[in-house]
């Protein structure tokens, strides 16, 4: 995991994660300051790779990122996640 706050930017790494057809995977980052309520959408991707680095793009600057949660949406992703398919949510590291 790489996470540059200032440039609202970072890599996280995802192995193994299986192909679902018809549908996304979504990254949602959980900003201290908002709280799980107010997740934002880091980026939308594929599974069925044996490993995937994922580019994160916030759509919302992000002060403090806590945690990232990762769901399955339908295609394409969705602005906001009732969070029913979630695959993993995780602190952020040190």
């Amino acid at each position: 995991m790489c996470i540059r706050d200032r440039a609202q930017a970072g890599v996280l790494k995802f192995a193994n994660l299986p192909f679902v057809a018809g549908t996304s995977y979504q990254l949602w980052i959980i900003d201290a300051e908002r709280g799980m309520e107010q997740r934002v959408s880091g980026a939308v991707f594929q599974g069925g790779q044996t490993a995937a680095l994922v580019e994160i793009d916030p759509l919302l600057r992000i002060n403090r990122a806590a945690a990232f949660a990762v769901t399955i949406e339908r295609p394409g992703g969705t602005w906001v996640s009732d969070m029913t398919r979630r695959v993993v949510i995780a602190a952020r590291p040190g």
